[in-house]
């Protein structure tokens, strides 16, 4: 099993990413914290997957 980290300011746009990384990884979790860069709230991911 692999860890793949996203962050995004946004929410929704994180969302996306994981769903396209989806398309060609097996998900087995995600878990999805807020954070805070530079003084602005950001969307961190930690995705547990395997390859295809």
């Amino acid at each position: 099993m692999m860890v793949k980290i996203f962050e995004n300011d946004y929410r929704n746009f994180l969302e996306n990413e994981i769903n396209e990384f989806a398309t060609n990884h097996n998900i087995q979790q995600v878990s999805i914290s807020t954070g805070v860069n530079n003084y602005r709230e950001c969307y961190i991911a930690a995705v547990l997957y395997t390859e295809n």
